[in-house]
């Protein structure tokens, strides 16, 4: 149950991601910077999941 503890910094990375519009896109990019590399990988599986939900 560890995605339960995603830290805040990566749910804020993830819904400001999942809400973006190609404007915001340098904005991520730049929170996506501050992540730490564990959470870029947590960041990106959710992400990924979420792609794949899409299809």
């Amino acid at each position: 149950m560890q995605c339960l503890s995603i830290s805040k910094k990566i749910t804020q990375f993830l819904s400001s991601f999942f809400n973006s519009h190609s404007n915001k896109i340098f904005l991520i990019t730049k929170n996506f910077q501050v992540l730490t590399i564990q959470e870029k990988k947590e960041a990106c599986n959710h992400i990924n999941k979420f792609n794949k939900k899409q299809t």
